[in-house]
């Protein structure tokens, strides 16, 4: 199917991770990414809301300090068991000539600017740091209808504009206007000009969200609004997640990282991947042995809808 793609993609990650720091990215270098954005323009946060922490770039990638002492992938979020050595995205195209096309974040993908209190700024929107968007307290819009939004803004690709976030009542069957719809709630974007020139033409807005109810602190949700500001059309488009677990976290005995003793196994019936810890080498059971995939992903003519995806670590669950 041919289209001018603007795609969104939701990544849940029920594992157990959760923070939320900032550090300056010319003081901290992972050694994982063969390519890295200008540290000029690059940011980190750590979510922490609820039992889940780790770090969020602000050009598509997830965890990977552990080494620098920040929380890549944590559940519990008080402990010491990282379970994600880093998480990053990859998205491929056919154009109409069948020309195949890939953006990825190690080679590609590269951070985009937007103004913050009136200066250009790389920053991640950040709605529980005050400093990280153009805070407003007089702003009550949205207070009737969860969080009132006191200067809190996402991107929409199709104004190209900040504007308010939009929260259904189930009272008026109504969209309203609203403040940020996780309890911490980040947004960055990101193109794909990393290389030094366009690649495939995409704009990535990632926004990160997390609650810290009973019935959610375990997980924390990565939506990607993908556009097209190409002039190619695109078709067959895949979306994949490239993740490096490391289950079970650090042995403190043996030093082992959680790698030893993971296992890949899949269910195409329920559409579901999972990595898990098995053995005598897998001795952080007790905290959590596994983490699944949980994707379903439609395709349609623009503006597309959405593709939706699940973590889950600890005991076995529906997702």
């Amino acid at each position: 199917m041919m289209m001018k793609l603007k795609i969104f993609a939701m990544v849940g990650l029920l594992c157990a991770l959760m923070l939320s720091a900032s550090v300056t990215m010319a003081e901290v270098k992972s050694p994982r990414a063969p390519k890295w954005p200008d540290p000029a323009v690059r940011d980190l946060i750590t979510h922490n809301r609820g039992n889940i922490a780790t770090t969020v770039e602000n050009y598509g990638y997830v965890a990977g300090f552990k080494y620098a002492g920040m929380a890549s992938g944590r559940w519990p979020a008080n402990s010491d068991h990282d379970y994600l050595a880093e998480m990053k995205f990859w998205i491929g195209a056919l154009d109409d000539t069948d020309g195949v096309y890939v953006d990825d974040t190690d080679d590609d993908f590269n951070p985009l600017p937007s103004f913050i209190s009136g200066t250009e700024s790389y920053n991640i929107r950040l709605s529980t740091d005050s400093t990280r968007f153009d805070y407003d307290p007089t702003d009550t819009i949205g207070a009737g209808h969860g969080n009132a939004a006191k200067g809190w803004r996402v991107w929409d690709a199709q104004l190209n504009d900040w504007v308010y976030e939009r929260r259904y009542s189930v009272i008026d069957s109504t969209f309203h206007n609203s403040g940020p719809l996780g309890l911490q709630e980040s947004i960055c974007r990101y193109g794909d000009d990393g290389s030094g020139q366009v690649n495939m033409g995409l704009i990535v807005t990632q926004t990160v969200r997390q609650w810290d109810y009973d019935y959610n602190k375990d997980m924390i949700f990565i939506n990607m609004q993908i556009t097209n500001t190409s002039a190619r059309n695109y078709h067959d488009l895949a979306i994949g997640v490239y993740s490096d677990f490391d289950i079970g976290g650090n042995d403190p005995i043996s030093g082992d990282n959680g790698r030893l003793g993971d296992m890949v196994s899949y269910d195409t019936t329920l559409g579901m991947a999972w990595s898990s810890g098995v053995g005598t080498q897998c001795p952080q059971r007790t905290y959590g042995n596994r983490i699944s995939l949980h994707s379903r992903q439609r395709r349609h003519d623009f503006p597309a809808q959405h593709s939706m995806g699940a973590y889950a670590s600890g005991r076995s669950r529906t997702v």
